[in-house]
């Protein structure tokens, strides 16, 4: 029996992107046309949405 995705997952949230440098990431998204909606900290590393 064949199993799809889609009986599993409804959509994506999100993707996690690791970096070493988050301020030089976050430059490249915007130049990309993104937007910063969210910065917060999980457990003590920077995080940006």
């Amino acid at each position: 029996m064949e199993t799809l995705i889609n009986n599993y997952c409804m959509g994506i949230q999100h993707i996690g992107i690791p970096t070493i440098d988050i301020e030089t990431t976050v430059k490249f998204y915007q130049q990309l046309g993104f937007n910063v909606v969210l910065r917060t900290q999980n457990n003590n590393q920077k995080v940006a949405f």
